[in-house]
């Protein structure tokens, strides 16, 4: 937004948050409220056709919930932004660059009251004269001022690209103690240790892409990665919970049985309720296998037995 100049209404963007899930949605075979197949919705979807469209929005703070603005182009490109991301390498100069990006779907306003509360990545303040400015990340904006700069007066807003890039670098060596992106854990297979984690399709604060390139990161190393550790993806989950998804409640239990009896999960069921009071179940699979659903089952409400793992 700082490098167009041009700060949407939050609205507009949650606009074409909500037409992004309502394109997608069925990608999957059901109807749930949920984009599962991320990858297919990019290809799908255009938001372009959205621009110019006239939506309800609340301006500001005590404005006029039925009042109407237009979605922008500018809105647009804010979201196409967000779902681009930056390349970036996180082992290495020699490894291929990661697009570090957010999902469609993702709230990227954190206007949404179901998306856990976590910050959103294109938030805008807006006053009664429709003129808005954006507000920076909550985590990211003490980060700067409290460890990399220690200056509490610096501006996150003002910085710009080349000299975040210098910052980053900084705080990569300077903070080597935070990272957690090692990926060789053959000490902990040799260990007899197990590990299950997942991560939000939905999450708006970091991107699912970090986890999944950890785990190809393992697999590279060690081939038998699947025999020790296993990666679920969480449709319509937001940042550590909340969203629209089924939160898989299931796995802390799954990870035991593991541990204590050789079980491993081949699949973890998840249940939630859409918007319009539906109620769902269904699984979440270890990644790279996805959830299909069988178009024939009688079960409205997509029960676990309608997914298989492929």
């Amino acid at each position: 937004m700082n490098d167009i100049g041009q700060h949407p209404f939050g609205c507009e963007i949650d606009a074409i948050t909500a037409a992004t899930i309502a394109a997608c949605d069925e990608l999957d075979g059901m109807r749930d409220g949920v984009i599962s197949d991320v990858a297919a919705c990019a290809k799908s979807f255009d938001p372009q056709l959205l621009v110019g469209q006239t939506i309800k929005c609340k301006k500001f703070p005590g404005g006029d919930p039925e009042d109407h603005v237009q979605i922008t182009q500018a809105a647009v490109d804010v979201a196409r932004t967000a779902w681009k991301g930056i390349p970036f390498r996180p082992y290495g100069d020699g490894s291929d660059p990661i697009d570090y990006k957010y999902n469609m779907g993702a709230d990227l306003t954190g206007n949404s009251p179901t998306s856990g509360g976590g910050p959103g990545s294109a938030r805008t303040s807006c006053n009664s004269d429709g003129v808005c400015v954006g507000v920076p990340n909550g985590l990211i904006d003490p980060w700067f001022k409290y460890f990399i700069t220690q200056d509490r007066g610096f501006n996150v807003t003002a910085m710009t690209r080349e000299e975040f890039w210098t910052y980053f670098e900084y705080a990569q060596e300077k903070f080597q103690i935070l990272q957690t992106t090692d990926p060789d854990l053959t000490e902990f297979r040799r260990a007899g240790g197990k590990m299950v984690t997942f991560h939000g399709l939905a999450d708006q604060v970091i991107p699912d892409i970090g986890t999944q390139t950890y785990y190809e990161a393992v697999s590279d190393i060690l081939p038998d990665v699947r025999d020790f550790y296993r990666y679920f993806q969480a449709p319509g989950v937001s940042h550590c919970g909340g969203g629209t998804g089924g939160y898989p409640r299931a796995l802390f239990a799954q990870l035991r049985a593991w541990v204590e009896n050789g079980t491993a999960p081949d699949s973890t069921p998840v249940q939630f309720t859409d918007s319009s009071g539906t109620d769902h179940r269904r699984i979440l699979c270890p990644y790279p296998l996805g959830p299909v659903f069988d178009k024939g089952c009688v079960d409205d409400g997509g029960g676990e037995e309608c997914w298989t793992c492929v």
